[in-house]
């Protein structure tokens, strides 16, 4: 079992069941076990999963929400924190929970955006950040992925074959999907060698 005890920090409980199935999606291509017929292996098959529920399950929230899970699983020894989350909006709280996570040794990732536009979304844009744009199978950027000069790397993000609810393999598209493969390779980089800083790990 790879997941860890979390929290859930839009209804104030230990509950942190996926219901709309996004988390699920990114935690498959991160770390999936792929012990079964149905399963997918991750980059990171080795990794442990923190769930830290910050989003309603519609997939809206708020920057609060946001702000307590980034402390929360630092708090609590995470190394790489995956945000496959994203809005125009900026948010100087959410920045400085960021900047106090990379402070505190841990690594931010963030999905560039799904407009199609050379407008990349926050929290990705933040300097602090490594921003994950999406390409396709061609490696062509995917249509609906967002661009720009705050892209720092690109990973597939059409048809991904990951985990769905009630342990059923889904096809997840978006620059949420490309997101966690950079996760889990930094992950997966990390346990190989855990003296290397946040600098070294994004260089």
């Amino acid at each position: 079992e790879r997941v860890l005890s979390g929290y859930n920090f839009v209804d104030d409980n230990m509950d942190t069941r996926d219901v709309h199935g996004h988390g699920t999606a990114c935690a498959g291509i991160m770390v999936g076990a792929g012990k079964s017929a149905g399963s997918v292996r991750g980059v990171a098959d080795g990794a442990y999963i923190m769930p830290v529920k910050v989003m309603r399950d519609d997939g809206g929230g708020n920057a609060f929400t946001v702000v307590e899970g980034i402390i929360y699983a630092v708090s609590r020894g995470a190394k790489v924190l995956n945000l496959s989350i994203g809005t125009l909006s900026d948010s100087a709280i959410v920045h400085d929970a960021i900047r106090y996570a990379v402070d505190h040794g841990v690594t931010v990732v963030a999905a560039s955006g799904n407009d199609g536009q050379n407008t990349v979304l926050r929290p990705a844009a933040y300097d602090e950040v490594i921003c994950v744009g999406a390409v396709d199978g061609d490696l062509d950027r995917a249509q609906f992925s967002n661009y720009g000069d705050e892209v720092d790397i690109v990973a597939p993000g059409v048809g991904v074959a990951t985990a769905g609810l009630a342990g059923r393999r889904i096809y997840f598209s978006g620059t949420s999907a490309a997101a966690p493969f950079v996760s889990g390779a930094l992950a997966a980089l990390r346990a190989r060698f855990p003296q290397l800083s946040v600098a070294e790990l994004r260089a």
